[in-house]
């Protein structure tokens, strides 16, 4: 650029925009590895607790259906994500599946997970609260969620997941 352009009022707002979409591609460049890189490196390094990556599988029986559990889950640090895929038995043999997203954290011997459909074609969300047993080979608590036939909001209390041994 030569030296007139640049003091010039057009040549001002071309630098000016210019460094400004510098600056904030920087900024935005550095926030994400952060926090897609470096954050969950660091959690993977310093993280002292327990390990609950792996497949987890139970079964409840609840007035004539079978609900299956299967719960994949990644464990970064402290932050925890996977799929949950819930597989019923209705009282007529008919079997239904669905996928979901699951995300949460782990806190000393408590999971907490919230899921949501991975389609956008269905529906239904929840959260899973666990307790670890067993050394860390059983998980057991509860769940809430929307049922997806009424709408209506529904507790679980009982329910006791196995890690799957490899």
């Amino acid at each position: 650029m030569n030296e007139a352009f640049l003091h010039t009022l057009t040549g001002q707002i071309v630098v000016g925009l210019a460094s400004g979409i510098l600056s904030s591609l920087s900024i935005w460049m550095f926030v994400r590895f952060s926090n897609d890189t470096l954050l969950p490196w660091l959690q993977r390094r310093f993280y002292k607790g327990l390990l609950v990556n792996g497949t987890w599988i139970g079964e409840r029986p609840d007035r004539g259906r079978t609900y299956g559990f299967i719960l994949d889950i990644v464990q970064d640090g402290y932050n925890l994500r996977g799929t949950f895929v819930a597989n019923n038995t209705h009282e007529d043999g008919k079997k239904t599946s669905k996928t979901y997203a699951i995300r949460g954290n782990i806190y000393n011997n408590y999971i907490i997970l919230t899921y949501e459909p991975v389609s956008s074609r269905s529906y239904g969300s929840g959260t899973f609260v666990f307790q670890l047993y067993t050394a860390g080979r059983v998980l057991k608590g509860g769940m809430l969620y929307m049922r997806t036939t009424s709408g209506e909001i529904q507790a679980v209390d009982d329910l006791e997941l196995s890690r799957e041994e490899s």
